[in-house]
């Protein structure tokens, strides 16, 4: 029954996600595209920095297209997220079946990060975010290389929660809260908060890799749990 019911959940936030991509076609970017061009011209010819009047321009002159755009493929991908889980069935979600698994899917939730931050930029250029005299792609691009062999550390740091005797393959629900490891407990926490605050914003390039954040540091916590929980029973033994 669950099941079920998280099946339609998820396939009506598709179907909205359709429906705001579908109205998102029938807005041109800008208000009056001419005006606009006109106006951002002027401000152009104009010298010195007017990077504040370019975002009140912009603003001034932009159409719910972009919003809906956002909020339309975030619903897609959310949705799709919970149909998947429904289709696997809630009480058979389970961590990877392997210490190689584990340690894919955080380099995978490492990547698709960057990806997205890569991906966000150069949807943000073309939307014309920035004003066209700003170097708004360039250098958030050379921080990326950066970025990503730091997520790549950070990855490798968390998977010292693997060693002795870590188990792999585990029912993630019904959640269990005792013998929760702290330090993976509060980076869950943290992570399912950003994971909301890009859902409610729109901010759909990282709700994916936001997921699979959560995923890694549930099966890193659940396996550090079950491995103590099978050495205090082998003491009790």
């Amino acid at each position: 029954m669950i099941n079920k019911f998280i099946k339609i959940f998820g396939l009506s936030i598709i179907v909205l996600g359709l429906l705001l991509s579908i109205a998102s076609l029938m807005y041109n970017r800008y208000t009056n595209e001419n005006e606009f061009q006109e106006k951002l011209l002027a401000l152009d010819d104009s010298g010195g920095d007017n990077s504040e009047q370019y975002f009140k321009l912009r603003e001034e002159y932009l159409t719910p297209k972009f919003v809906l755009e956002n909020y339309g493929i975030t619903s897609i991908i959310l949705g799709s997220i919970i149909l998947v889980i429904s289709i696997i069935g809630v009480s058979k979600v389970k961590t990877p079946k392997t210490n190689i698994g584990i340690i894919m899917l955080g380099l995978l939730a490492a990547l698709l990060t960057n990806l997205g931050n890569v991906g966000d930029l150069f949807l943000e250029g073309y939307r014309e975010s920035s004003p066209p005299w700003a170097d708004s792609l360039g250098i958030p691009l050379m921080s990326i290389p950066l970025f990503f062999i730091i997520s790549i550390g950070w990855v490798i740091l968390n998977l010292i929660g693997m060693k002795g005797n870590f188990q792999t393959n585990i029912n993630i629900f019904p959640i269990k809260f005792k013998h929760l490891n702290i330090w993976y407990s509060i980076l869950i926490v943290i992570s399912i908060i950003i994971t909301v605050w890009l859902i409610i914003y729109g901010s759909f390039w990282l709700i994916l890799p936001g997921f699979l954040w959560i995923y890694f540091y549930i099966s890193l916590m659940l396996g550090i749990r079950e491995s103590k929980l099978n050495e205090d029973e082998t003491i009790i033994d």
